[in-house]
């Protein structure tokens, strides 16, 4: 995962290299790990504007690190500390 954040920011350095794009309005998308790849640029690269993520149901709780049971599961254990 960290080798795709590596080539998104990079995509990131080229899109602000061109002219014709709005390097200051960047929106990103991903579905299933996709999803996951987005989530990731955006909390580590502050060029990104806006994400759409879609992370499909969990088959288990090991199959998306962020899945929602992982995370209602988290929300939870934070609640009662």
């Amino acid at each position: 995962m960290a080798v795709v954040a590596i080539n998104n920011r990079t995509l990131l350095d080229w899109i602000e290299t061109q002219s014709y794009l709005d390097a200051e309005n960047i929106s990103i998308a991903g579905y299933s790990m996709g999803g996951q790849a987005s989530l990731i640029l955006a909390s580590v690269d502050n060029r990104v504007d806006d994400v759409i993520t879609v992370i499909p149901p969990f088959i288990d709780n090991t199959v998306v690190a962020i899945s929602q049971h992982n995370l209602v599961q988290y929300q939870q254990e934070r609640k009662n500390c």
